[in-house]
């Protein structure tokens, strides 16, 4: 399964806050400072994890949209005008250029 905003929404509002404060509601009043500095680590995890999105965002969350999309729309364009505008290129030169493209798709991919 791939992130999403929907998933990410629905993981933030559902999991750790929402556990403590069941938790909070049924223990012992003395046990609340521990209460409290739970809820300071889980904000703190709760920041990291929205700087770990915005990051997983621009770079793309699938192959159709940020950094991803951009890259595979350049070697597109690249490829094509190899093969289409380059005509006066000789052959092996084209190919050396073929190659550095499907090298660079490669590491796209991984």
């Amino acid at each position: 399964m791939n992130p999403n905003d929907r998933l990410v929404l629905s993981f933030e509002q559902a999991h750790a806050l929402r556990g403590l404060d069941t938790l909070a509601a049924s223990i012992d009043q003395s046990h609340t400072d521990n209460i409290v500095g739970l809820r300071k680590d889980v904000m703190a995890l709760r920041g990291n994890f929205n700087g770990l999105m915005q990051e997983q965002k621009t770079l793309g969350f699938d192959d159709s949209s940020g950094l991803r999309k951009n890259l595979q729309v350049a070697g597109n364009a690249v490829e094509r005008i190899i093969n289409e505008n380059m005509s006066g290129l000789a052959e092996s030169d084209a190919t050396r250029l073929l190659v550095a493209l499907l090298s660079m798709r490669h590491f796209e991919a991984d």
